[in-house]
């Protein structure tokens, strides 16, 4: 799950490991991420971030790898808005 976002990191200079990888997936398993992609963003960044100054280039990735994501989650908002005010 998420190998695409692993290699991201490693290409834009985030030194994460397997093994902060593996604890990343057990923090998933466990919903510590709210099930969402701002909880699953603060999870990656204190797993995978072990050094202040790889912070920007965590951040790069992972606009990089979820850059419309926004996109979509604003669209289907809008869309249960749009049914919630007319069933």
């Amino acid at each position: 799950m998420f190998l695409d976002f692993f290699q991201e990191l490693r290409q834009c200079g985030v030194n994460v490991s397997a093994h902060e990888w593996l604890a990343l997936m057990e923090a998933l398993g466990k919903g510590l991420h709210d099930s969402s992609l701002d909880g699953f963003y603060r999870v990656a960044r204190v797993v995978c971030v072990k050094d202040v100054a790889q912070l920007d280039a965590f951040d790069v990735a992972f606009l990089r790898y979820f850059k419309d994501a926004r996109l979509e989650s604003a669209a289907i908002h809008a869309e249960l808005i749009d049914w919630l005010e007319n069933p």
